[in-house]
């Protein structure tokens, strides 16, 4: 893994700025291996499943001593026209044995138990722009409400960018690439050129590579 200089030394340094801005040219040059997702894929799409799956994570959440981390992410459709779509799907980990796909298209509304689930104060839900994508779950559907939500939310950019001193402007496919050396599948980005099943593995992928990057930068939010 690259290493950053620590803050002191970067301002002794006559052009800060051109040096994090070097590093930032070799993060995204680095050439690694995909991620790819070997684990257990529980893909779901009417509301009676999701809602029973749901319960039972957490209800398992539940019997935790400590807070839980759970990686979330969302996709959903966007048109030139007509901007941004509904939320489509929702992909989240608790454990990285396990990706949960969750298919919204079809929901009128989310599930009780779903709502449940992503609102115990034991869990703490973490992604890249983890804040926008609970803002707009909650534009799309209403029962969502956030309240202190996001309060409990750990965005891995920023967490990142604090624990290691940087300044960067993080995707999730940069950030694995920094923290774990492995890029997400990049031909799978545009996806009005692929087959379902490639469109399900980009997703897929999206919900390990998470999980693995908050394992890669610790721990520590556990215990607060």
């Amino acid at each position: 893994m690259e290493t950053f200089k620590r803050r002191s030394d970067r301002l002794m340094n006559n052009n800060p700025t051109r040096e994090v801005t070097l590093k930032r040219e070799n993060i995204e040059k680095k050439i690694s291996p995909f991620v790819k997702y070997e684990g257990k894929i529980v893909y779901l799409t009417n509301l009676c499943e999701i809602a029973e799956a749901a319960d039972t994570l957490r209800q398992w959440v539940e019997g935790q001593q400590v807070p839980v981390p759970l990686s979330f992410d969302m996709e959903w459709p966007f048109s030139f026209k007509t901007g941004p779509g509904k939320t489509s799907v929702v992909q989240m980990c608790l454990e990285l044995n396990c990706c949960y796909v969750f298919q919204l298209t079809n929901l009128r509304k989310l599930p009780a138990a779903l709502v449940a689930l992503l609102k115990h104060p034991r869990v703490r839900l973490h992604g890249v722009n983890i804040k926008n994508d609970l803002q707009k779950l909650a534009r799309d559907f209403p029962e969502m409400e956030l309240d202190d939500l996001k309060q409990r939310c750990i965005d891995l950019g920023t967490w990142c960018n604090e624990i290691n001193e940087t300044g960067n402007r993080w995707s999730l496919d940069r950030l694995c690439n920094y923290l774990i050396g492995l890029v997400i599948y990049r031909e799978l980005e545009n996806r009005t050129r692929i087959k379902k099943e490639k469109e399900n593995q980009f997703i897929q992928n999206n919900g390990s590579a998470a999980f693995k990057a908050v394992k890669a930068l610790g721990k520590n939010f556990l215990t607060e």
